[in-house]
This record gives C-alpha cells, structure tokens and sequence, in this order.
C-alpha cells in the first residue's frame, strides 16, 4: 500500500471527486509517479513474486507472463527468468503444433497469436522470425473479410467482428511490420482501420461484437456493450493503424534521444506518404477525436469490466496518442497517476490483482503490471530506434538516406537480381553497407531454372569469400528459397565467423526444414554447441536425403 494523503482515499468513493481534491489540497506535483518510482518498483516486484511459479493454460496468458519479466530484464532489474523460457518454448511448441494453418482455430487463437508476436517481436525478433512470420500468416488467413478478428465461424459469436480480438491483431502485426521488418499485407491493415472506423459508437467508443453499417455510410450507428474496455481497444488500435499506413504526417515527430544526428535529421525533414489511399484521412481523425473526447469526459478505473486488460490497451492508447500527434506526453500524466493509485488500493494480499475473476489473476497481474512498466512507451521507444538496434552503423555515404517503414533505406533501388549478385560478389571482400540488407535480400531469384541454379551458385560463392552483410544478404536470399537442396550451404554457414550470418542460417534451417524448434542453437554460441548443431542438422539432413554432401 502507498502512503498517501488522506484525500486520496476518496478513489473508491468517486474518481472525479478525487482528481478535483488532489488537485485543491495537494497539488500536481504529490502524485508524480513514474515506472522508476520507488512505490511503484515495490508494487511491481510484489507481482513479480505472485507470477513467479505460476502458469497459465493458453499462449497469450504465459507470453504476457513472458513480457513482464522481459521488461524488468531490459531495465536491468534482472539477469533473465524461466517464464521468459517458459514463453518462448510455448510459442514454438503452437508453431510446430498448428502449421497447417486452418479456420477452425481455438477460441482465443486471436489473443494468443496477437500477444505471443509482440512477445517474439520485443525479446528478438531476428532468432524468432520463422515463428513471427508464421504467426502473420495466420492472423492475416484468420481476418473476416470485412476487416475485423472473432471467434471461430462454428461457434458462438462467430460471425460478428470482435473488437477486443481485432486489438489484438493490430496490434501483433504492427509489432511484426515495425519491430521485425516482417512484410505485412497492406490490404490486412487498411481493411481493419476500415472496420473500426466503421462500427464507432455515435459516442465516440466501442462496443464489443461491432455492429457494421458497411461501407458508404457516412453516420455512426449505436453499438451494444459499449465500455471502457472497447473504448480502449478500439480507440487504441485506430492509433496504431495510423502510425502503421503513415496516415498521419511525421515531419514533426519526435526521435529518440539516444539515436545520431544524422538519423534525426533524416526523420525531420522527410514526410511519409501515406502507404493507402483507401481511408479518408479526415474520416479517421474524426474517429480520433471524437474517441479522444469520450475519454476526456469518461476516464475512470473504479466500476470498470475487466478493469486490467482495460488499463493495459488505455496505456497503449496514450502510448500511441503521444507517438501519432507528436504532442509531447506530459512527465507525469494524471491518468498514470491515478492508475497507480487505483492499482496501490487493490493489489491482493497475495501480491496480486483480479478485476471479476473472468480473466484471472495471472493475465490482470500481468496487466497490471504492464500498465506500471510504461509497456506500450518503452516498446515504442525500442522501435524508434530501427535497425540500429541490430548494433550496426551507418554507412559511409548517408546522402541518400530515407526513412521506411522507420528503418534506413538506401533511395536506390535493388535492381534485378544479375545486378544485386553482381554487386554482391564485387563488393563482398568490402562489405556491402548493413542498410542494404533488408532491400537487397527481398530480391526474386529468376523462374528459369538454368538461370536460377548459376544465380544460386553465385550466392554460395558469395557466402563462401563474402564478408559482413553480403554473406548476410545470400544467406537470407537461400533459405527464403525453401528450397531443401539449400540445407549443406546453411548447415556450413554456421560455422561462420560473423554472429549475425551464423543465426541467419540457424533461422533459415528452421524456416526451410519447418523444424521450428531447431536445435537450440542459442544466439551466442559456445564452439562446441555450433559443431553440436551442425552434426545435429547433418544427421537430420540425411534422413531424408542419406545421399547428401555436405561442404567442408
């Protein structure tokens, strides 16, 4: 419990009465809370302790378990957690488990699919991209064709769009789009944003099985079980939507501090275009305000449904209010103040919270303390920073640099693939420039067979007397073949001297050979682990090719 004034106690009673008493007699300033508050670093290791040795039945529950500890890992607050592992080996397991995508998937896929890509997506995104672009593939096979997520087409409330899963598909994609560099369809992103603006309550919330005027209507209909929950997650996910298809101008957006000056001025001077023309932007910025407006007059935690899920997608909403407008967020916003105020009053004996029993106290403790952690904010910073998060530099020549898709592109433009090999191979004693990477390995080798097999020599080639990004960029260009008669050239690129190269191969063996799971090669390996892997691979390899050579 939190020592503070006696006025404060009043929450319970009336939250609108309390924020007018703290703001006579005590003043902006007494409840200036930050996730580095020394009360709020208590509240959160108090939860910490309940979720220790608990576990949850379904995916999201143990990646949102996953994701806490994750995040006091980044802060340094610790050196790892087995419900980190716990997490990760949960989301191979359903990746192995549910390759055939299909449309009789279980009733939570939505939430778990959603969850567990922003997990994968935050703890490392390059080691897990197999499963990344796995879980994109489903959740773009699973949208209605209207734009939204729901339960199963069989079962109760299945055909409607639900806007609490719809939140949760957003926002696992953008995660996949920004974070990981995973192509998501645009046609997936525009149709949802299509959705939401569509089924907005007059109000300016949501409700939850969203009822769809379809398109041409220009008036908002009355939606059924409008709450503060929807609203969140409705209003959320239009933000987010927004900063995905660049439907909003970021010429004055703010970058973050610890990235160079010369990737902030790239950002300051350069507009985005929009990446659809297929949403009125007037239309959605109406939808902006009239939400932003709702919770001006409704904020409030006391009496809410599903009071912790709610907090998780409020906190995202202003996370991503702040990013989209570029209007700075104030140093200690009164909703997070009040939040944790709210969460102080009703933290458990057992160190943890429960809104209604309907979700449970390991997902709301995991809520809860992702709404204290600033979740939503620090994953938005780690974004910011783009492929710098990689540990590479920039190239030498930065004239020619653009933002896309918030990540340093060269304005050049691949070329076809004779060229890029061509260049591969002339610069590869030099190292091709590291923001190339992504431009160049999204080349299509040729359809002709003759043509392609020297092209695919080339790259062996490549990989074999490359250095740096260039062995990189072949690497990745072969396992996207999946083409198995790759497997001895990626089994021999792990023994590379180069990390990056090495768990490129390691995720291209797993992508080719849709063994998930690999053999757990970890990201830096001991010797004896790597020569353990490729004997492992060797082994497999032969079982289904016993013929097979294998490069030395």
């Amino acid at each position: 419990m939190l020592h503070r004034p006696q006025c404060a106690r009043v929450i319970r009673a009336s939250s609108i009465l309390c924020v007018l008493t703290t703001s006579l007699c005590c003043g902006d300033r007494t409840f200036a809370y930050t996730p580095s508050h020394p009360e709020v670093h208590r509240m959160v290791e108090r939860g910490l302790k309940f979720l220790d040795q608990k576990t949850h039945r379904e995916l999201g529950g143990k990646c949102l378990v996953g994701m806490v500890y994750h995040n006091e890992k980044k802060k340094g607050n610790i050196d790892g957690h087995p419900q980190i592992d716990a997490a990760v080996e949960a989301c191979l397991k359903t990746v192995d488990e549910s390759y055939s995508i299909g449309f009789d998937y279980p009733q939570h896929e939505i939430y778990n699919t959603g969850i567990a890509l922003l997990f994968l997506c935050d703890l490392d995104p390059q080691k897990y991209r197999p499963e990344i672009e796995h879980f994109v593939r489903a959740l773009e096979t699973w949208q209605r064709p209207y734009g939204a997520w729901g339960y199963p087409l069989k079962g109760l409330r299945g055909t409607t769009g639900d806007t609490s899963m719809t939140q949760y598909g957003v926002l696992g994609l953008w995660a996949a789009h920004r974070i990981a560099g995973v192509n998501v369809s645009l046609d997936t992103a525009t149709k949802a944003c299509g959705w939401l603006i569509r089924t907005q309550d007059p109000s300016g919330a949501w409700g939850y099985q969203g009822k769809d005027p379809g398109t041409g209507r220009g008036t908002r209909v009355k939606q059924q079980d409008v709450r503060h929950s929807m609203a969140a997650a409705g209003l959320s996910s239009i933000y987010v939507l927004a900063d995905f298809l660049h439907l909003v101008s970021s010429s004055e957006r703010r970058t973050d501090g610890d990235q160079p000056v010369s990737v902030k001025s790239v950002d300051e001077v350069r507009v985005q275009a929009p990446l659809t023309n297929r949403v009125n932007t007037n239309t959605l910025r109406n939808a902006m305000r009239a939400g932003d407006d709702w919770f001006k007059g409704n904020l409030k935690y006391e009496g809410t449904r599903f009071t912790h899920y709610y907090m998780y997608a409020l906190e995202r909403y202003f996370s991503f209010y702040a990013r989209v407008t570029s209007i700075k967020e104030q140093a200690n916003p009164r909703w997070y103040d009040d939040g944790v105020r709210f969460l102080a009053d009703t933290q458990r004996e057992d160190n943890s919270w429960n809104s209604d029993g309907a979700t449970g106290p390991v997902v709301d403790t995991a809520y809860a303390i992702l709404f204290l952690q600033r979740s939503t904010r620090e994953l938005v910073g780690r974004e910011d920073k783009g492929v710098l998060t990689a540990g590479r530099g920039l190239p030498k020549i930065v004239n020619n640099l653009r933002i896309q898709n918030n990540r340093l592109v060269a304005d050049e433009e691949p070329g076809p693939a004779e060229a890029i090999i061509r260049r591969l191979e002339e610069d590869g004693a030099q190292d091709v420039d590291w923001v190339s990477v992504d431009q160049y390995a999204n080349m299509k080798l040729s359809d002709n067979k003759t043509e392609r097999a020297a092209q695919i020599e080339s790259l062996q080639r490549v990989l074999r007397v490359g250095t740096g990004a260039a062995r990189l960029i072949a690497v990745r260009i072969l396992a996207k073949t999946r083409d198995l008669n790759q497997v001895p050239t990626l089994i021999y690129a792990l023994s590379v001297q180069d990390q990056m190269v090495s768990q490129e191969a390691r995720n291209g063996l797993r992508f080719v050979s849709r063994k998930f799971q690999g053999f757990r090669l970890p990201d830096d390996p001991e010797p004896a682990q790597i020569q353990s892997a490729i004997s492992d691979w060797k082994r497999w390899y032969r079982s289904i090719q016993p013929a097979a050579e294998f490069w030395e």
